[in-house]
């Protein structure tokens, strides 16, 4: 294994330990003060955010294309590894270069799973940390204003089965790398 293919390896394993992490935590959501069912948006959601927040990627009209109109967009892949271990989800990843990106949580900006040939799940680190979850999700065009998070963790507000911008979302999160910070990233997946 090449060191391509374990540093894949390890963001593969991680994302899976943190699904794993976050669906505990939702198992015992009813007797936890950590995690909670929000009813009402956030309190720290604010307007001048939001509206300020400048789209750093379109997540909606990139979900389901193929990594040709990836590479078409944001250049050849920097990362390309197979994902075919039984504890993670089936497909290929592949990261790429998104200018002005931070590097929180991906390699170079943005990694992207496909499955058949179709992205179904993307994940963007942020150019600069946000506090509020609506606002990190507006910088990938993913507009949750108004929609309570069905999850609200230490570590990402969480919406899931949602339709935004004419698509069907199985679950789209704003996450943060320790519960003391501001949001970094963004992720969303739909159904394969």
């Amino acid at each position: 294994m090449n060191l391509n293919q374990q540093s894949h390896s390890s963001v593969i394993s991680g994302l899976v330990a943190i699904g794993a992490i976050l669906g505990f935590g939702l198992a015992c959501a009813s007797s936890s003060s950590d995690i909670k069912k929000s009813s009402s948006p956030s309190p720290t959601t604010t307007n001048s955010e939001i509206i300020n927040s400048k789209p750093i990627v379109d997540i909606p009209k990139l979900m389901r294309q193929s990594p040709q109109v990836f590479e078409k967009t944001f250049g050849k892949a920097t990362e390309i590894s197979q994902t075919n271990d039984p504890g993670t989800v089936p497909g290929e990843i592949r990261d790429y270069k998104v200018p002005g990106a931070g590097s929180y949580s991906t390699t170079d900006g943005m990694m992207v799973r496909f499955y058949k040939g179709k992205a179904v799940m993307i994940m963007v680190d942020l150019p600069a940390p946000t506090s509020n979850a609506e606002a990190a999700l507006s910088q990938a065009n993913l507009n949750v204003k108004g929609i309570s998070p069905t999850v609200e963790a230490p570590l990402a507000h969480r919406w899931r089965n949602q339709s935004l911008s004419g698509m069907k979302f199985k679950d789209v999160a704003a996450h943060r790398l320790d519960d003391s910070r501001n949001f970094t990233t963004v992720q969303a997946e739909v159904e394969q």
